[in-house]
C-alpha cells in the first residue's frame, strides 16, 4: 500500500478487499506487482491501451504540459505509476486470528492487471468462506477455491468478461457460491466451480444478502435498477442459492403514485445490496424520487436527485415478504446498512446527525442521540454491546467513534468530540470502496497501511 498524493490520503494500493474472519482465521485477497511479466509486455494504461514505454512517456509529457514539471522515466512518482496497468499476482492469505501467524499463502502469478482509475480504484473483491473452502476472485477475473485449513488450490474458473464488477464481493454459503459476471449474479457449484445458474438480478458495488430459513439459503437483493438514472421500478427479489429459482419478487413500498424507489446499496450509487438480515427479518434503507420520466429502454435517462430516504423492515417468508414497519425521512448516507444488536434492535445511523435505536419487530423508536454518524462512505458495525461508527470510510485514516447499546436499547456515547484512531499501522481507504473490518471475540481486525492488526476494543 502506498501514498496517493492527489487524493490527500493513503490508498489501498494492493486492492480494496476487506479482511474476512471465519473459524478463528483471517482471510484476505490482495495483489502485488508481478515479477513475472507476460511476453510481449502488454501493460495497458487507464486512458487507453498503451505499451508501458508509451504510458511512461504520456506521464512525462502530461507533467510538463500541465504542471511545468520535468520528469524522467526513473523519476516518475509511484502514485503516478499506479496508473499504468501492470501485471499483478493475485494472492490469498490466511492468518491465525489469535496470533497473526501466517498459516498459508496462495499466489497466482501474473493473471491480472492493476486497475487504478484516479479515485475509483483499485478494485478487488473480498473473499468468502463456506463448506471448509475459501473462494476469491482475483484481478484477472478468475474465481478460485482453496481448502480453508491448508490452502490447497481446489479449482479455478474464468468468470471475467464484459461488465464483470470487480467491486461486488463473492458470496458463499453451504452448497453454493454466488459471484458477479456479465452484470448479473451467477451461482456456482462450490465443489467443482461449475456454473449452475444465471439470474437477471443486476450487480452493482454491493453484495447480495443471504437469508437462512428452515435449513435452506436464499439470496435477497434489489432487482438492480439504478436510481440515479431513472429506469424500471425496483423490487425486492428472493432466489434459491442452489438453483437460482426465483421464489418471489415484491414491489418496494412507495409514498405516492408518482414515486419510484430503490434499495440503497453499500457502495456508490443505488442498486442491489444494502440489506441486513436477522432471522426472518430484513432491514434496509430505501431511496425515493419522482417517476415522471422513466428513461430509455436501457434504463438510463434523465439524471435526478434522491427526494426522500426511508428505513423499512420486512418479515420474510417463502411466499413473499410482509412489511413490518417504515421510518420515513431517514437521512442515511446511502452507503451503510442498519445494524441489529442484542437480536432485538435495529440501529440506524442518521447521516450527519446521530443514532437511532428501533424495536426490530415494530419499528418503535426506543432511543435517539445526537452525535457522530456515518458520513461520506462511513458505516456502522456492532460487536456485543458496542456500536462502532466510522464517520468517513473513504478518505485517509480509519477514525472510529464508539457507542454502547444496552439491553434496554439505551445509547451511550463512549467517545467524546475526539474519535478513536488506531495507534499503529497507518491509514487505509479506497474511494468508492470503504474497507470494512471484521469483529470477533472483542477484537477489531484492521487492514492498515503496513499489515493487519488485531485491536481489543473491550479494553480502554
Amino acid at each position: 500500500m502506498f501514498n496517493w498524493a492527489s487524493a490527500n490520503g493513503i490508498r489501498a494500493g494492493s486492492g480494496a478487499a476487506s479482511p474476512v474472519l471465519a473459524d478463528g482465521r483471517i482471510y484476505l485477497s490482495y495483489y502485488v506487482p508481478s515479477p513475472v511479466l507476460p511476453e510481449p509486455r502488454q501493460q495497458r494504461f487507464s486512458q487507453g491501451h498503451r505499451p508501458f514505454a508509451a504510458a511512461q512517456q504520456f506521464l512525462i509529457e502530461n507533467a510538463r504540459e500541465r504542471d511545468g514539471v520535468t520528469l524522467t522515466s526513473d523519476k516518475i512518482p509511484f502514485h503516478a505509476l499506479e496508473k499504468i496497468w501492470e501485471a499483478v499476482d493475485d494472492i490469498v492469505l490466511c492468518l491465525d486470528a489469535a496470533t497473526g501467524q501466517t498459516l498459508w499463502k496462495a499466489v497466482m502469478p501474473a493473471r491480472g492487471y492493476n486497475l487504478q482509475h484516479h479515485k475509483e480504484g483499485p478494485f478487488n473483491m473480498s473473499p468468502a468462506v463456506a463448506d471448509g473452502r475459501v473462494f476469491a476472485i482475483g484481478m484477472g477475473g478468475h474465481l478460485d477455491a482453496f481448502d480453508a485449513v491448508d490452502g490447497r488450490h481446489l479449482w479455478t474458473r474464468r468468470i471475467g468478461g464484459e461488465r464483470t464488477h470487480l467491486s461486488a464481493s463473492v458470496v458463499a454459503v453451504p452448497g453454493a457460491v454466488i459471484a458477479p459476471q456479465g452484470g448479473v449474479w451467477r451461482g456456482y457449484d462450490p465443489a467443482t466451480g461449475e456454473e449452475r445458474w444465471a439470474s437477471q438480478v443486476r450487480t452493482s458495488n454491493a453484495s447480495v444478502a443471504i437469508w437462512e430459513h428452515a435449513g435452506g439459503h436464499y439470496l435477497l437483493s434489489g432487482t438492480g435498477s439504478n436510481l440515479v438514472w431513472a429506469g424500471q421500478d425496483e423490487h425486492l427479489v428472493c432466489l434459491d442459492v442452489v438453483d437460482g429459482r426465483e421464489l418471489w419478487r415484491a414491489p418496494l413500498p412507495l409514498s405516492g403514485e408518482q414515486m419510484m424507489a430503490a434499495l440503497l446499496s453499500t457502495g456508490r450509487g443505488s442498486g442491489p445490496g444494502g440489506i441486513t438480515v436477522h432471522g426472518d427479518v430484513a432491514v434496509a434503507y430505501l431511496a425515493e424520487t419522482t417517476a415522471a420520466r422513466r428513461g430509455d429502454q436501457q434504463g438510463r435517462g434523465e439524471r435526478r436527485d434522491v427526494m426522500r430516504r426511508h428505513a423499512v423492515a420486512w418479515r420474510l417468508g417463502l411466499t413473499g415478504p410482509e412489511l413490518l414497519w417504515r421510518v420515513d425521512d431517514v437521512a442515511s448516507n446511502g452507503e451503510h446498512v442498519p445494524v441489529v444488536m442484542h437480536g432485538r434492535y435495529a440501529v440506524l445511523g442518521i447521516a450527519g446527525t446521530g443514532i437511532q435505536v428501533h424495536d426490530l419487530l415494530s419499528g418503535t423508536l426506543l432511543a435517539e442521540v445526537q452525535g457522530p454518524a456515518p458520513g461520506n462512505g462511513g458505516y456502522l458495525q456492532g460487536i456485543e454491546d458496542l456500536l462502532l461508527v466510522r464517520v468517513d470510510g473513504t478518505h485517509g485514516h480509519p477514525d472510529f467513534h464508539f457507542y454502547r447499546i444496552d439491553a434496554a436499547g439505551a445509547i451511550t456515547l463512549l467517545t467524546s468530540d475526539s474519535s478513536w484512531r488506531p495507534p499503529l499501522g497507518g491509514g487505509t481507504s479506497s474511494y468508492h470502496h470503504p474497507l470494512h473490518y471484521p469483529l470477533g471475540d472483542g477484537r477489531l481486525f484492521l487492514r492498515m497501511h503496513d499489515g493487519i492488526y488485531a485491536i481489543d476494543v473491550r479494553r480502554p
